[in-house]
């Protein structure tokens, strides 16, 4: 099936197809959703779950959550209640530990990285104090450690990476490193190897040690950004917000590939 969703102000909406786009189910009854700029987050699929996150602004009535529904049937599997002034916009990932089960990580401003068990919402472990700003960009799970960024106005104000507690010890959760210096702000980061590229806004590109933090290089590539980074077969590939895709090579050191101009601007992050 396609699991999509879409929000007004008044009602937050969660549409299951098969792929013949024969409407399976349909949630209508998920509550509203109250932002600045709409809504961002798109749902996951974790085993037979469908999972969508849900962190709006604070305001009477509205409620924020992370909600797992069945995918069969789309009735409510679980649903995990926030508290949020500051609405969120990035989509959770799923970190699997090196031993033990997986957790479902996401990012917020008001509640920092919350790392819950996917199967039934219960909370693990929780850094809330991760971020002064608001998060837009979605959690990256890499390495052993999660990482997601914070900002406001069109910049970023640092990236955080956190090693998760875990079932047994939730308490062992703990900053591993941060990165305040031409900080992503809506530009998710991606993970190749032991390096995390970090594609900037205003089109400063970094290639840290996903490890430590350590900043192997930092080029201005040209050009704003909304799209996050793919690699494909080591290469990293963003669109810029004019149309212009620029491919650098995922690599130590810095070199870029090319730059192939679309014709007309692009917000999105292509699929491959």
């Amino acid at each position: 099936r396609v699991y999509v969703t879409w929000a007004t102000p008044a009602q937050v909406t969660l549409l299951a197809l098969d792929h013949a786009g024969k409407e399976a189910w349909r949630r209508d009854d998920i509550g509203p959703y109250k932002s600045q700029h709409g809504s961002g987050a798109s749902p996951i699929v974790w085993e037979d779950l469908v999972i969508l996150a849900n962190d709006t602004e604070e305001q009477a009535g509205r409620e924020s959550f992370i909600l797992a529904v069945e995918a069969r049937t789309g009735k409510t599997a679980w649903k995990h209640v926030r508290k949020s002034v500051k609405s969120s916009y990035g989509t959770p990932c799923i970190f699997q530990p090196p031993s033990g089960t997986p957790q479902l990580v996401y990012a917020g401003k008001d509640h920092g990285f919350t790392g819950l068990d996917p199967r039934t919402g219960r909370l693990i472990w929780e850094l809330d104090k991760a971020f002064p700003l608001r998060v837009v960009c979605s959690p990256v799970a890499a390495g052993g450690l999660v990482i997601a960024s914070c900002g406001e106005g069109g910049r970023g104000h640092s990236v955080v990476a956190v090693r998760p507690g875990t079932r047994e010890k939730p308490g062992d959760a703990a900053v591993a490193w941060t990165l305040t210096k031409s900080a992503s702000y809506v530009p998710t980061p991606v993970a190749v190897k032991d390096l995390l590229f970090l594609w900037g806004d205003g089109g400063i590109v970094q290639c840290v040690r996903l490890a430590t933090g350590e900043v192997v290089w930092s080029e201005r590539v040209g050009g704003e950004y909304f799209a996050s980074p793919l690699c494909v077969d080591g290469r990293l590939y963003n669109v810029s917000k004019a149309g212009e895709v620029v491919v650098l090579a995922a690599a130590e050191r810095y070199e870029l590939l090319a730059r192939n101009p679309l014709g007309e601007g692009s917000y999105a992050t292509p699929a491959v």
